[in-house]
């Protein structure tokens, strides 16, 4: 087995091309992924694992955001674990309440500036969660084709709807959006255009937001600019979540697309 002569010391070693049952490194050593993620986030469709940094080759190295790193401690794995997820859905929140605020409010509906989330900040918490849950699904899927991937997000999109919409008329008496006057539309919880939306937004999360997030991450791995910058953003979320208990929803009445 190979052993890192420099235990300490942080090195990192860039992916060169992808096989089906190995690696090659910058190096020119082949290394052989153990799990399914090794052959997934190579693939030319994925980015990363917004969990970089867990999973293992044969040689003790790490997968991390496009690269294998070496090193770096059992607690910093389970920080970086952590914190790639926090951003993940921290970004897609606030890429769903950019998405809520100026296609739909200023463009679709031309009804100006119009907070559409609960919380106070920029952020829709329902898409954060969403997309990290597809991610992990075609993660475990393997669903690689584009074609694929937008049909599986339609699919969710529709069934997460409707679960989404009975808990909340069961939880709040109502829920967030109204699609009555859609085409193809049942109760007003789904529709077709805005679940076919969905597809396309579900698209370029996989296809272009994660890969850029993912290295972003890889880059400022270390920076301390970016674990201040990522602390103060999710304290700032947790403050605004737990604000929304003595001051109430900031949401206004249903919407439609």
């Amino acid at each position: 087995r190979h052993v890192n002569p420099h235990p300490a010391r942080k090195t990192r070693e860039r992916v060169l091309n992808y096989h089906n049952q190995y690696i090659v490194m910058e190096s020119g050593e082949k290394v052989k992924p153990l799990s399914r993620f090794g052959e997934l986030a190579y693939n030319k469709g994925y980015g990363s694992d917004p969990a970089g940094g867990l999973k293992t080759t044969d040689r003790g190295q790490s997968i991390s955001c496009g690269i294998f790193e070496k090193g770096g401690g059992q607690e910093m794995k389970y920080y970086r674990t952590f914190r790639n997820y926090m951003e993940c859905f921290l970004v897609f929140s606030l890429s769903g309440w950019l998405y809520e605020v100026i296609w739909c409010g200023l463009i679709e509906q031309n009804m100006g500036f119009i907070n559409r989330g609960f919380l106070f900040g920029p952020w829709l918490p329902i898409y954060g969660f969403g997309m990290i849950i597809i991610l992990e699904l075609l993660k475990r899927f393997r669903i690689r084709n584009p074609w694929l991937v937008f049909a599986f997000g339609v699919a969710v999109a529709v069934v997460a709807e409707l679960i989404a919409s009975y808990l909340m008329e069961a939880l709040i008496g109502e829920f967030l959006w109204d699609y009555r006057g859609y085409f193809m539309n049942f109760q007003g919880r789904i529709a077709l255009k805005p679940d076919l939306m969905f597809g396309f937004l579900i698209l370029a999360g996989v296809f272009i937001v994660q890969p850029f997030l993912a290295r972003i991450q890889d880059r400022y791995d270390d920076s301390r600019i970016h674990n201040l910058s990522f602390w103060l953003v999710l304290i700032l979320f947790i403050i605004d979540l737990i604000a929304r208990i003595p001051l109430g929803s900031n949401f206004t009445g249903a919407v439609g697309f």
